[in-house]
């Protein structure tokens, strides 16, 4: 009640200081009568800054993407494929140095799957999806409305400060906390959970209003936050979550306090850092929850045509405080003159993360999988460099992700060239060995089940041996 009370009044606050800071409107009688005066008012408002010259710029992205999933015993022709596009349209309107607002628009398209987003060739899932993640999928039933193309709404917000002193953002948009490279636990703010394999972030905004404070004095920047999504959309005030989170420079070393508080829920706490020693970067993360986020299944007996789901696991309620922790180093070099590369490793744990892949099964069917944190324990290796080439358009990375807790695994090499300035060609090789049927090398062989009276087909998902993906990206 304290935070609602208090962004409140900040809120107050920032329509007082923009009613005072708005110079006075020309009046209507002035612009027919005194056309001169008014056009003298255009003039001074340009040349004091309050209104820019071109104020709105419009630009976008275009991301095709194309891949191919070797499957064991699968013969070449019936290798799946997908070919996900992705189009950004976005307007950013910039009338002063005080003000701005952002939208941006996203349509989402696979030329490989028909209007409801299935696999054209029908598969072996009788007539389910699954998502194309970079580790397991994720069992939905057939969308009843077509959903490809699909248009979606990314961001659009509106930002200006109070004073030069406080800075206040409205609406639907990205903020991201933590400073791990793979996991990041206390990444609170967003209801899905990053894929660190993908080349960037490509989920959508969360609706927000953000005060932004800085205190460089103190060499700290101070964030209240309202949520209006739980994550579900508040339709109540006592659906609303608040947030804060205390950036503070201690010395070389940059250290972050947060609190989420949401209506409903139990509240969760956590803290993050980064700093160099030596000639190595250093970073971590903590996430302390009051209480879990989802019960733990286990599967009692092995399925069998026609069983109730619901006789085949059980399931049992997690009691808090949970914790989830990552952290890593890095070491940047030059591997030759003006070429730097970056060697790293990191780990995870996650309290209430499964010790082995017995019940992934149950978490599929029952749409509780969480790719990149379902297990208890990762660990990841990674390597980049910047590319020989002169211009240094080209880069390479090498990362090896393993869940220890499955003993399953991915290798991945991709590179990435920049060319004609704003096209980017990006290709990767990944592949999958340890445990068959961990979260690395997954595969799924279930029979006809029904659930709650309701039918379930069988599902017979095949190992994958490896994968090959090419994208272009194209921004402008």
């Amino acid at each position: 009640m304290f935070i609602r009370t208090t962004l409140i009044l900040v809120a107050t606050c920032s329509m007082i200081a923009t009613a005072e800071d708005v110079p006075a409107r020309v009046s209507e009688d002035s612009m027919f009568g005194a056309p001169a005066t008014m056009t003298r008012a255009i003039q001074d408002a340009f040349s004091s800054g309050e209104v820019k010259d071109n104020p709105l710029q419009i630009g976008g992205l275009l991301y095709q993407r194309f891949t191919v999933a070797s499957k064991k015993g699968v013969s070449s022709k019936d290798t799946p494929l997908s070919m996900p596009l992705q189009f950004d349209l976005f307007l950013d309107a910039r009338p002063s140095d005080r003000v701005r607002g952002f939208l941006s628009e996203r349509i989402l398209y696979d030329s490989s799957r028909d209007a409801y987003g299935s696999a054209t060739n029908g598969g072996s899932s009788g007539g389910l999806q699954f998502s194309s993640g970079s580790t397991a999928p994720t069992l939905t039933t057939t969308a009843t409305a077509p959903n490809n193309p699909q248009t979606v709404l990314d961001q659009a917000w509106l930002k200006f400060d109070l004073n030069r002193s406080v800075f206040v953002t409205v609406g639907k948009q990205h903020l991201k906390w933590g400073t791990s490279r793979f996991w990041n636990p206390t990444d609170f703010l967003n209801a899905e959970s990053r894929d660190p394999l993908l080349p960037y972030d490509l989920r959508l905004g969360t609706t927000m209003l953000k005060f932004d404070m800085p205190l460089e004095a103190l060499r700290m920047n101070l964030y209240a936050i309202t949520l209006f999504s739980n994550p579900e959309p508040a339709s109540t005030v006592g659906q609303l979550g608040e947030a804060l989170r205390l950036e503070k420079l201690i010395g070389k070393a940059e250290v972050g306090l947060d609190a989420v508080f949401r209506g409903g829920l139990s509240p969760t706490y956590g803290a993050d850092f980064s700093a160099p020693m030596g000639p190595f970067d250093i970073y971590g993360e903590l996430a302390y929850l009051t209480s879990p986020t989802a019960n733990t299944y286990r599967l009692n007996t092995a399925p069998t045509a026609g069983a109730e789901l619901t006789t085949l696991y059980s399931q049992r309620e997690m009691h808090g405080p949970i914790f989830q922790t990552s952290g890593g180093l890095n070491y940047s070099f030059g591997w030759r003159e003006n070429r730097v590369g970056t060697l790293g490793v990191e780990y995870f744990y996650n309290d209430q993360g499964y010790d082995d892949a017995s019940a992934y099964p149950v978490l599929i069917l029952l749409n509780r999988y969480q790719p990149f944190y379902t297990g208890r324990n990762y660990a990841a290796f990674y390597l980049t460099a910047e590319g020989p080439d002169e211009g240094k358009h080209t880069s390479y990375t090498f990362s090896t992700l393993g869940n220890l807790s499955d003993s399953s695994y991915i290798s991945r090499l991709n590179f990435a060239w920049k060319f004609l300035s704003y096209v980017t060609f990006e290709a990767y090789y990944a592949q999958h060995f340890g445990r068959r049927g961990g979260e690395f090398n997954f595969a799924l062989d279930t029979p006809a089940l029904t659930y709650l009276a309701t039918p379930v087909p069988a599902v017979s998902i095949p190992q994958t041996m490896f994968d090959v993906g090419l994208s272009l990206r194209v921004a402008f």
